[in-house]
């Protein structure tokens, strides 16, 4: 069985814009569309998970989840709300083995999303998408962003026995823009 992980595109209007002038409306919108999508998925993820005795539950979250940015609107808290989930995910099943891990990565520059977003933060302080990205990227430890490929491995590793011990934590995959 495979899934393809759908993650919804911010708009136009939720970042790239100063939180000074973000209706409350478009704040809100994404933490509750993100939190909603991935607490209904979790749980019955976990109910069937705890049932068998086994499973992992990986949540994906980009940096500003811990790393303070301007103009990315409701996005940082919604992202940060899905790691206390996992968190507390954590601590409700992993008794019933059943993991809850986070993968936090840089923006993934291979995937539309990315060029969607980057595009308006690049917009809303006028140079070009590659300059933004540039600058992004100078912020990390590595002068690059993570990959697809990263995040898949990392994926592969905390969902297999060899990544056992590891549940209610996040996996740092940022390059060393962010350091634990």
């Amino acid at each position: 069985m495979s899934f393809k992980a759908i993650t919804p595109v911010p708009q136009p209007g939720t970042q790239g814009v100063p939180i000074a002038v973000l209706p409350v409306d478009a704040f809100l919108a994404l933490i509750t569309l993100y939190l909603r999508t991935h607490f209904l998925t979790a749980r019955a993820a976990a109910k069937r998970m705890a049932e068998a005795g086994a499973g992992v539950i990986v949540i994906h979250t980009p940096e500003p989840a811990r790393l303070c940015l301007p103009m990315v609107g409701g996005m940082g808290p919604a992202w940060a709300a899905m790691e206390a989930l996992s968190r507390n995910l954590s601590a409700e099943f992993a008794s019933k083995g059943v993991r809850s891990v986070v993968l936090r990565s840089t923006g993934l520059p291979e995937t539309k999303t990315i060029e969607v977003v980057f595009g308006l933060h690049a917009k809303a302080i006028g140079i070009p998408l590659e300059q933004f990205l540039a600058i992004v990227e100078s912020m990390t430890h590595r002068k690059r962003s993570s990959t697809l490929a990263e995040v898949a491995n990392a994926a592969v590793f905390v969902a297999s026995d060899a990544g056992s011990g590891l549940t209610g934590t996040v996996v740092n995959l940022t390059g060393g823009m962010i350091v634990d």
